[in-house]
């Protein structure tokens, strides 16, 4: 299930487990973060019909306000390689006064990128490229220290059939959970 997740990188959780335990081992302290917080995780991404898929997360908290999210995934099946991204930009309101939880509201692109790659048959190599643009809902936790954990649950929102992207992808949601390093 991994495999599928980054198909072009395997090596890529061996590298990010080795990352995390080092951050564990010798970087946790605590700390109240109000400048840049870097952090990286895995989620669980629906795509319609109760269909979930694993995918890397990233998101950069720039700001207590302000966060900017990445979320990856793809897989692999010969000749057919399929690559998916959904890039968000958020605003964060404190939910009920605290400073661990908080409501999420921004704009989010999709952005879904299909390669074909034939050793016979007309064409032999083909990409297709769909964009899309829509509202991302969401609420958030996060732990107050320097070494934190995070947990995000967000709804994204497509006009259906905008940007040749169809109803089946006009609604996408994801639980992710991660750790992150506040600079």
């Amino acid at each position: 299930m991994l495999t599928t997740l980054i198909p072009l990188h395997k090596g890529f959780i061996r590298i990010f487990c080795a990352i995390y335990l080092v951050f564990f081992i010798v970087c946790s302290e605590s700390y109240a973060s109000s400048g840049l917080s870097l952090s990286s995780g895995l989620s669980a991404l629906e795509e319609g019909d109760t269909r979930y898929r694993p995918a890397a997360w990233f998101q950069t908290q720039w700001s207590p306000r302000w966060a900017t999210t990445l979320h990856y995934w793809g897989r692999s099946q010969q000749p057919v390689l399929q690559e998916n991204y959904l890039l968000t930009q958020a605003y964060l309101y404190p939910l009920f006064g605290s400073k661990y939880f908080s409501a999420r509201t921004g704009l989010v692109v999709a952005w879904d990128r299909t390669h074909i790659n034939r050793s016979s048959g007309s064409p032999k190599k083909a990409t297709e490229s769909n964009r899309n643009l829509g509202l991302h809902l969401g609420i958030g936790w996060q732990s107050a220290s320097r070494l934190h954990f995070e947990m995000n649950w967000g709804a994204h929102i497509f006009p259906a059939g905008y940007g040749v992207i169809y109803l089946a992808t006009a609604r996408k949601q994801d639980i992710s959970f991660g750790l992150g390093w506040s600079l």
